[in-house]
């Protein structure tokens, strides 16, 4: 996979570096989509079969995450996915990330 989906896209929000990056994904797509053209769209190479990865830095720790797998994008169209499904990913990262931050300011 390219390094460009590695590190597909980052952004501030709420005060946290939010980074949206793709990685193959596992489950074959024979065992998630039932219909012929959508398969031969994925092994023909007509869209990307992807997983997408939120994660919510500060600080440059690590402190939420969220995942989406079986997604399927025309290659150069795969930048809609941040107007499509980044924004609901990333609000599920930030409110882990606050969640973790609570737990840590309780015990410190």
């Amino acid at each position: 996979m390219s390094d460009i989906y590695k590190n597909f896209h980052t952004e501030t929000i709420e005060g946290f570096e939010v980074r949206l990056r793709f990685e193959d994904e596992d489950i074959p797509p024979n065992e998630l989509f039932d219909d012929e053209r959508d398969l031969q769209d994925i092994y023909n190479g007509n869209v990307t079969y992807l997983c997408a990865i939120v994660e919510v830095f500060k600080c440059g720790v690590e402190l939420g995450y969220t995942t989406l797998g079986a997604i399927t994008y025309e290659w150069h169209k795969l930048e809609d996915f941040i107007k499509d499904g980044f924004r609901d990913m990333a609000h599920d990262a930030i409110e882990e990330a606050k969640d973790k931050l609570a737990e840590l300011r309780a015990i410190a």
